[in-house]
């Protein structure tokens, strides 16, 4: 049995200028390249899981109501990841209820609103090297009992105006909750989130530089991640939005994959074949007769879809909470000499 290596540590910032090809990676007028053995994207990809792995850590530091125990500025630092070339400007925290932690590694916390991910942004050296400034928000994986009791709701709901669009009731909770009651959740995540991005479109912006919004996450944060993205790109129609998952859910139905496509959202999502949370919510059972079955009671908009282009690894000899892991898809990327998944990975869509 293997255990996931434990051996890398955080990247620098990539040394290449990329301005010239940011276009091919993540512009919405760009093809998105999808091909792992070019470095350019490779490098990118690890650098947002790091960010992504960072909002474990985070909250691991966590020493009350969730919180994290380092300034804004100064978390990058503490967790070895300053030579990226970001600064942390917001914490997001969730409305979760009465919690209580899947683990000690999840430190005190109370239950009302636990952090959740972080907003970021590039500096001057990394505006230069790929052409642009760049938000980036990061969402953390499940971490709390709430949090796993909210994320087996799988009734569809509606999110917005548009009646054909349906996500998942429990994702859709964890990042629109709020309370008066709570310290951290006057505001839901989706407004704090927002209202940051926003913020920093604006100042960038009245700057005269272009701005574009990477949104990366593992697991539940690959989940949140998307529905970060379609408020994003409903709100903010000409802002360029990437998003970069691990080990994510499906989220909603084929109209909302599709809204997303429409508007012109780029998503690489990153899964590791061993692992079953890519499947859950909707093809646990065989897909086709899955499929079958929804389309002959006339419910195709009940289906769940993946979105965006995929990119497998395999981890064969782990075991599934091990092929779950973050760092099992981060060690397995880094990987040169095949021994434990051989580089090009398998791509579609």
């Amino acid at each position: 049995m293997h255990s996931p290596s434990s051996s890398r540590t955080p990247m620098s910032s990539p040394k290449e200028d990329i301005h010239r090809r940011w276009n091919d990676i993540q512009s919405p007028s760009g093809t998105l390249l999808i091909d792992p053995q070019n470095p350019w994207l490779l490098q990118e990809i690890l650098r947002y899981g790091d960010f992504a792995q960072a909002t474990s850590i985070a909250f691991k530091l966590g020493s009350y109501c969730g919180n994290c125990q380092h300034h804004l500025g100064m978390l990058l630092d503490q967790i070895r990841l300053n030579k990226h070339g970001y600064k942390v400007t917001k914490f997001i925290y969730a409305h979760l209820g009465s919690s209580g932690s899947m683990g000690n590694e999840a430190g005190a916390h109370r239950d009302d609103s636990n952090l959740i991910g972080y907003v970021a942004v590039s500096n001057e050296i990394e505006l230069h090297r790929i052409g642009r400034r760049d938000i980036a928000v990061a969402w953390r994986g499940t971490k709390t009992w709430s949090e796993a009791r909210k994320v087996i709701k799988t009734k569809l709901v509606h999110i917005d105006d548009d009646d054909d669009v349906m996500v998942a009731d429990g994702f859709n909770s964890i990042y629109t909750s709020k309370t008066e009651s709570s310290m951290y959740n006057k505001s839901s995540a989706s407004e704090q989130v927002m209202g940051e991005v926003k913020r920093l479109v604006k100042l960038y912006k009245d700057r005269h530089e272009e701005v574009g919004l990477t949104i990366t996450g593992h697991s539940l944060g690959g989940a949140l991640a998307l529905l970060n993205a379609y408020e994003a790109a409903s709100s903010l129609p000409l802002l360029s939005i990437c998003v970069v998952s691990f080990g994510a859910p499906q989220v909603g139905n084929g109209p909302f994959r599709d809204k997303l496509k429409q508007m012109e959202v780029k998503t690489i999502r990153v899964v590791i074949k061993q692992d079953m949370v890519p499947m859950w919510p909707g093809r646990l059972i065989n897909e086709n007769l899955y499929n079958w079955a929804f389309k002959l009671v006339g419910q195709e908009n009940s289906l769940f879809k993946h979105v965006g282009k995929k990119l497998t690894l395999d981890a064969d000899g782990f075991n599934m909470p091990e092929a779950h892991h973050l760092k099992t898809h981060l060690s397995h990327l880094n990987s040169s000499d095949g021994s434990a998944s051989e580089l090009p990975c398998g791509c579609s869509s």
